[in-house]
């Protein structure tokens, strides 16, 4: 269950990026908030990989279900959902 573990190193890398916005809103330097956005992409991207192993592995024990059958997989799927959207708009708003 290698997604397990991906999901319990991204749990640290958004609080990472937690801790740089909340530096940024403290000191209110910009440089905190961009490094922030890149931790996030960054954890995002482990984030979707997990999802995207936690798929390939029903299949391979023949379930074959999207990782949305129970509340675990719902809730990352959620906070996945959140991720994303939130550096969409984040992007859109500020393109640099």
């Amino acid at each position: 269950m290698i997604n397990a573990v991906i999901l319990n190193y991204v749990t640290f890398v958004y609080f990472a990026s937690f801790m740089l916005y909340l530096l940024m809103m403290v000191m209110g330097k910009e440089v905190f908030g961009r490094l922030a956005t890149g931790v996030t992409s960054l954890g995002l991207i482990g984030h979707t990989t997990a999802i995207a192993l936690r798929w390939i592995e029903s299949y391979q024990l023949g379930i074959g279900h999207a990782p949305l059958s129970n509340l675990y997989e719902s809730l990352i799927f959620f906070a996945w959902t959140l991720v994303l959207l939130y550096l969409l708009i984040e992007w859109r708003v500020c393109p640099d």
